[in-house]
């Protein structure tokens, strides 16, 4: 089994009423992942910090402007096979909350099956994500 390691910087993202930003994957192939819920992230590219990342993401993937506001307390590291079970991927965490500075919301990112803002607890009921609910329970 191939293994390897990747960091991964998380956008809480908070609107205007508190609400959070939930977004529905798209990955058909992974019958694990697909359909369920998450927050805007994706993996630190090596020139940049995680703060800049998480900035970066957003915006790529939802369209929104985003100021870092904190970072949540703890890095998260996740085990997560691929579906085929060839290989395994360390992942390390890194969640800020980010509050909107402009942009529009849109389905920039073809991983991503819809958008919705819920409070932390309508967050928590939806079908998550691993490791959504231990970060949710941080923020």
């Amino acid at each position: 089994m191939q293994k390897k390691e990747l960091s991964v910087a998380l956008g809480l993202v908070v609107d205007s009423e508190g609400r959070l930003l939930a977004t529905r994957r798209n990955e058909p192939d992974n019958a694990v992942d697909h359909g369920k819920w998450q927050f805007v992230g994706g993996a630190i590219e090596y020139e940049e910090r995680p703060e800049q990342a998480v900035v970066r993401e957003v915006k790529e993937e939802v369209g929104l402007d985003v100021k870092v506001k904190n970072m949540l307390p703890r890095v998260i590291t996740a085990y997560w096979d691929s579906p085929d079970g060839s290989s395994q991927v360390k992942l390390y965490l890194f969640s800020f909350v980010c509050v909107i500075l402009g942009g529009e919301l849109s389905l920039a990112d073809s991983e991503i099956l819809e958008t919705r803002f819920v409070s932390k607890e309508e967050f928590m009921a939806l079908d998550v994500m691993r490791n959504v609910r231990e970060i949710l329970e941080m923020y």
